[in-house]
């Protein structure tokens, strides 16, 4: 810091080219995240924190989530159980809270009260004290910031650009970009964000338009977003919750995660990451995954150390975040978060769900525990069994996934319809279904119960979900000798 710098420059953060704040300002993580490159889980952690407490649910949860990916990280266990905690709380509000408690308004009239009797003050405080006049003050002030515009917030303009169906990607990437600076020539101190949708309205196309309705925000799918007097380069960035993915993105986005899941709890076990990703395929107890899936566009589950764009996988047991660690090897820039692959069972509905939010990757009809022999809560998958022996031949059908000593997901040969088949606790399954699901669920993976009369979650179908199935399956030997003692 040279001799020209001012006084308020030693006392702020700097974030980018002329923007600083203060930690002791109570947006700091906030401006930190929106106006600087940082992602860190410290940063993630206390964003997540902010909002739980100001009653964003959802808000926090996506923050905590992305904090719990950097698993060496300090904020991991602190994050892994505000999850846990967010996703509790969530599941017993009806309806969820998706907003603070509005605070009583203080009228305008006490409000300009108020200010004049604080101004009357300083003015007499001011002539019994000798201050300066206010307009010297000010200019000195001004003095202390030569050369420096500190601003602590910007305003967002919202528009719209139409593209036409089936266009490059490159070229929605240099459509946008020129489309926000010329529209930050006319907001060149707003923040502008452009929200890119799919029409197939011809009038519209390569039309930049007011944002005007939150269904366009739904049905974006890619965001640009840029302030000229701030940023130093257009950020654009694609928007994988949205209504545009298409289907092999939403294969591609349910395969990695059903690896990265394995994965993640692969570390969770043995305190490292494997040396190869097919020590996710061994026999039982280890067969974290029944097959390493095909990365959809190029139909191959072949995995590449580095990316090379050539299809199949990129697995880096260096990197930091799981998300880094395995990733599709192709020339798609679209990011898929880490969303991990769970199971929802509704007693009510009589349904079970394998989903990777927001997809839907399997769902079946089950039967459950006659009464309330079935508890409600969060499990987690401790075995998966081809074959389950246990004290009566057959009692568990053709596959069973262990969710606790006495408690299991298996299959059933009986010929009275699933849904009316009552267990002593165990969630039944035909060994059809069974079959079907057990190759997407992984060891590790978390299974909650609840029974609730109407469906929480709406999930997106996905179809040819069976087209991530490998022909070259390792034949990983999934049963064992064990026997189980799972409430039939």
């Amino acid at each position: 810091m040279n001799q020209y710098d001012s006084y308020l420059k030693k006392h702020l953060e700097k974030l980018n080219r002329n923007l600083y704040v203060s930690k002791d300002d109570p947006n700091y993580y906030d401006k930190l995240y929106r106006y600087s490159n940082q992602s860190t889980p410290e940063l993630h952690y206390h964003l997540g924190k902010k909002y739980e407490e100001e009653g964003y649910f959802a808000k926090a949860l996506n923050h905590y989530q992305k904090s719990a990916q950097y698993f060496h990280s300090p904020y991991y266990a602190k994050s892994k159980k505000a999850i846990n905690s967010i996703e509790d709380e969530l599941n017993n509000i009806k309806p969820i809270n998706t907003s603070p408690i509005k605070q009583k308004r203080i009228p305008a009239y006490a409000k300009a009260t108020a200010v004049l009797v604080l101004l009357l003050f300083v003015c007499v405080l001011g002539f019994l004290l000798g201050f300066e006049p206010v307009s010297r003050a000010i200019s000195s002030f001004q003095d202390l910031n030569h050369d420096t515009e500190v601003i602590y917030d910007n305003d967002i303009i919202p528009f719209v650009f139409s593209f036409e169906p089936a266009i490059d990607m490159e070229e929605v990437e240099a459509q946008l970009h020129k489309a926000v600076m010329d529209l930050s020539e006319e907001y060149p101190s707003q923040t502008v964000f452009l929200y890119g949708i799919i029409t197939s309205d011809k009038k519209l196309h390569n039309e930049v338009n007011a944002l005007e309705q939150q269904k366009q925000i739904d049905n974006a799918f890619v965001l640009a977003e840029y302030n000229s007097s701030i940023d130093d380069a257009v950020r654009i960035r694609y928007l994988p919750n949205r209504k545009y993915l298409d289907q092999n993105f939403a294969l591609n986005y349910v395969a990695v995660n059903l690896v990265r899941t394995a994965l993640m709890s692969y570390i969770e076990d043995n305190g490292a990451a494997p040396e190869d990703i097919i020590e996710l395929v061994q026999d039982y107890p280890n067969n974290y995954l029944s097959f390493i899936p095909n990365e959809i566009l190029s139909q191959s589950n072949q995995v590449y150390t580095e990316w090379n764009g050539n299809g199949g996988w990129v697995f880096n047991k260096q990197s930091n975040t799981i998300s880094e660690m395995f990733y599709p090897n192709t020339s798609d820039k679209r990011v898929i978060p880490f969303n991990e692959v769970k199971v929802s069972i509704n007693k009510a509905s009589h349904l079970l769900k394998v989903h990777s939010d927001p997809y839907l990757i399997k769902q079946k009809k089950i039967g459950s525990g006659r009464g309330d022999l079935t508890p409600e809560g969060r499990y987690q998958i401790i075995n998966r069994v081809i074959n389950p022996k246990g004290q009566e031949p057959n009692a568990y059908g053709v596959a069973g996934i262990g969710i606790g000593e006495e408690l299991a997901i298996h299959g059933s040969s009986e010929n009275v319809p699933i849904t009316e088949q009552q267990s002593l606790g165990c969630i039944r399954l035909t060994n059809q279904d069974i079959l079907e699901v057990f190759d997407f669920i992984p060891k590790g993976g978390e299974v909650t119960i609840t029974n609730y009369e109407e469906e929480q979650k709406e999930y997106r179908q996905i179809s040819n979900i069976d087209d991530l199935i490998p022909s070259n399956i390792i034949k990983n030997i999934q049963s064992t000798t064990e026997v189980f003692n799972w409430a039939s």
